[in-house]
């Protein structure tokens, strides 16, 4: 996903600096939200959810799962926020 999106721009987008730099670069992230690359990062996404969603609760996750899971939360998060409903 880091290659079809700028995860700090996503990040500052849902307010991790604060409200007034989140306000900022909304339009960066609305942009974004609205590319082909979203809907890359959104097909990644889901994948993701399925993998782990078929993982047994008991399986070992591989050290760089929480911070996919993590990537995939915030695409959700910011193609909700920033894609307009049509």
């Amino acid at each position: 996903m880091c290659r079809y999106a700028d995860m700090d721009l996503l990040e500052r987008a849902v307010g991790r600096d604060g409200r007034v730099l989140a306000f900022e670069v909304s339009s960066l992230a609305r942009e974004w939200a609205c590319s082909l690359n979203a809907s890359r990062c959104l097909l990644h996404a889901s994948l993701i959810a399925r993998y782990l969603e078929r993982t047994s609760i008991s399986a070992e996750p591989g050290i760089h799962v929480p911070r996919a899971l993590f990537s995939a939360a915030l695409v959700y998060m910011c193609v909700a926020q920033y894609r307009p409903i049509t």
